[in-house]
Formats: C-alpha cells, structure tokens, sequence
C-alpha cells in the first residue's frame, strides 16, 4: 500500500475519536450540571395531571371544563348566606342597643348651664358619642302650616243655594281638625280674583290656581265643581265633585267624585255634608306630606323682605329661612305629565324679625348675595 494511503487512514482515524472523546466530555458534564430531582409528593402529581388534563383539553369553556376543575377552594354559597344572615343579625342588634343607648342619653339629668359654659349633659364613657343629626323634612316642618285654597264654582250656590252656608262651616270644621292644613276660605278668595279680574269658571281654573299660588301662596287648591243632595223618606242620599289644582303650576292633581248617605233628621244634610267634605280633607292632607313647605316672596323694600307666609302659616320671629328663585315644573316630554316641581337657584338666607297681619311677615337677608325679588321662593334650609 502506498504510504500516502496509510497517512489518510490514520488521520480519519484520529478524527473519529476526538469525535467520540468530545461527545462523552459533553454527557459527563451535563451529568454533573444537572441537580437530582426530588420526588413528587401525592398533591403535586394530582395538581400537576389536573393540569396536563385542562391544557390537553379542547373544551376549555364548556362545562367538561368545569367539572373537570378542582373546586376545593370555591365559595360555599349555602355557607356564605348563613354567615351574611348571622352579620345581619349583629348588626340589628348593635342598632338596637345603640338606640337604647341614644334614648338614655337624651332622658339623662341635665346639668345646669354656669357662667360662659354651655349646657352639658352626663354621658358615661362607655356610650358611643352621639353624631349630630340633621332633622327630617317632617320634623323641620314642623309646626309650619300648608296653605290650600277653596274655590267654589258659581253654578253649586245656583243649584243649591241654602246648602252654602251649611257647606263652608263642614269645610272649616273639618279643617279645623287638621292643624297641618290651612284654609283661605270663599270669602279670601274671590277678593283676591277679584282685584286680580279673575272670573269663576271652569276653563279659568289652571290661571285662577296660578294665581292664588302666588298670592296667598295657596300650595293646592280645591274646586268643588258640583254638589247635590236628594232629600228622600227614608234619608238623604247627595254627590260631591271636586277637582284639586297645583297652585304653583296650575295642573290637575287629582279629581273625583264623593257620594254617600244620611239618615233623616234635622241634621241629616249636615252629616253628609261633614262625611263627603272630610273624605276631600284627608285627600287635601296626604297630597301635603308629599310636598315641601314653601312660600313666596311678596315685596322687597330697602333691606325689608316681606313675605306671603306669617303666624297663621306657623312661623315665628327668629326664624331662619332660605330663598330661591321662582322654580319651575318639570313635564316629562314624552307622558306628558309633571315630574315635580323645581325650585329655583339658591339666594341666601333670612330671618324673620317681625309678624305682622293675618299672615304675614317681614325678614333680613343674613346670608347670601343673591339678588332677591318678588315672588322668589322661601322654604326650610337644606330641605
């Protein structure tokens, strides 16, 4: 064999095993590199083929999905609802106590005020100290008396002129029993649209409420369209028709018709008469505790505020009030019907310093500086 032949020989020989000396080097240090793994305890192989299970599983959002998860940390809804009614529980009870509490502190003996500290009452240190609370619209109204005004249509005294008399003295008793109320009487009424070229007649119902709203400030009032009484053996059977209008915006509130019966007797037509009046009494009342006391701005003169509300109306000297433009009434556009009324921008605030007429009274502005004109509005602070 030429030895040129051999050379080539020996040297892919050579080549071979460096080959396989390197590979071996390469296995014995990734050997030793790598660390020993520890065995699996039982939860981690179960966690570790639950999720082998979820990543080979197509159905990741059906519910093969879930019923395949582990829901060993899910919420126990029964669990949950128990401990929310025991919270609840608690929580009615702490109330109560505290209420208690709140009651024997307001009943606890007073301690005389002394010179240049203000009253104190004996609070054991024990008892949670008690928040101011803001009174509630029926608290701060209080006292404070809703005007409503009585029109009479022309065509009932035509119909059934000996029961006027009769029915205006039913409308003042059952008025006088609801000191919430305050009445402006036929006689009140008719002076007012009288200056004001007002007639008496259906079609001038919503401008006749508009304008006792503003004067008196009448809040509702109420139209007694028709009143018959049909005289017979064996009683006295009659009807009633009334319609009550928003004195402010001069809308419709309400409307019907009350009928009933009395035996006979010299009184009979009386007691009917109490009977239906005092139905529209009570109507007259519910429709009040849903309204915010208000009043109105008569006249401003120099820093004088005179306004259309005084002792009749409950107020008193002292009395802190705010003001605010006239307001509006807001109409839903599409059902056509009042969604309440608006009052207007803010103004200030003011005080009563002075009562004066039937019901009247003249304010400060001690607030405020808003300019203030007639026919503004005055209601309770904050309310």
């Amino acid at each position: 064999m030429p030895f040129r032949h051999v050379r080539f020989a020996l040297l892919n020989a050579l080549v071979l095993l460096l080959c396989v000396c390197a590979a071996c080097a390469t296995r014995k240090s990734a050997t030793q590199t790598e660390e020993p793994k520890e065995a699996l305890s039982a939860e981690e192989r179960s966690r570790q083929e639950w999720e082998e299970r979820v990543t080979d599983n197509s159905w990741l959002v059906s519910g093969e999905y879930f019923s395949q998860k582990d829901h060993s940390n899910a919420i126990n809804l029964n669990e949950w609802f128990e401990g929310r009614k025991e919270l609840e529980a608690k929580q009615e009870d702490t109330e109560e106590r505290l209420a208690k509490l709140e009651k024997a502190v307001g009943e606890g003996p007073a301690i005389s005020p002394t010179q240049g500290q203000a009253e104190k009452r004996y609070v054991s240190a024990t008892e949670p100290a008690r928040a101011p609370v803001a009174p509630s619209r029926s608290e701060s109204s209080q006292g404070l008396r809703f005007k409503v005004a009585l029109v009479v249509l022309p065509e009932v005294y035509q119909a059934a002129a000996d029961m006027k008399g009769p029915l205006l003295e039913a409308v003042r008793n059952q008025f006088d029993q609801r000191p919430r109320l305050l009445l402006v009487g036929p006689p009140e009424v008719e002076d007012i649209l009288i200056q004001q070229g007002l007639v008496v007649t259906p079609a001038n119902t919503p401008d006749i409420a508009r304008a006792l709203g503003i004067y008196p400030t009448a809040r509702l009032v109420l139209f007694v369209d028709k009143l018959a009484l049909l005289r017979e053996a064996e009683g006295v059977k009659g009807g009633l028709d009334f319609t009550i209008v928003d004195g402010f915006s001069g809308r419709s509130v309400t409307g019907g018709e009350e009928t009933g019966s009395a035996s006979s007797g010299p009184d009979g037509e009386s007691r009917l008469l109490e009977d239906l009046v005092g139905r529209l009494a009570l109507a007259l009342e519910k429709r009040a505790t849903q309204y915010t006391w208000l009043s109105r701005v008569a006249v401003v003169e120099d820093k004088g505020i005179y306004l259309s509300a005084g002792e009749a109306s409950g107020l008193k000297p002292g009395d802190i009030l705010a003001v605010y433009g006239p307001g509006r009434e807001i109409i839903h556009p599409i059902a056509k019907v009042s969604m309440g009324f608006e009052r207007g921008p803010y103004k200030g605030k003011i005080k009563v310093v002075k009562l004066f007429g039937k019901d009247a009274a003249e304010a400060l502005l001690v607030a405020g500086e808003g300019k203030i004109e007639g026919n503004d509005l005055v209601g309770l602070p904050d309310e």
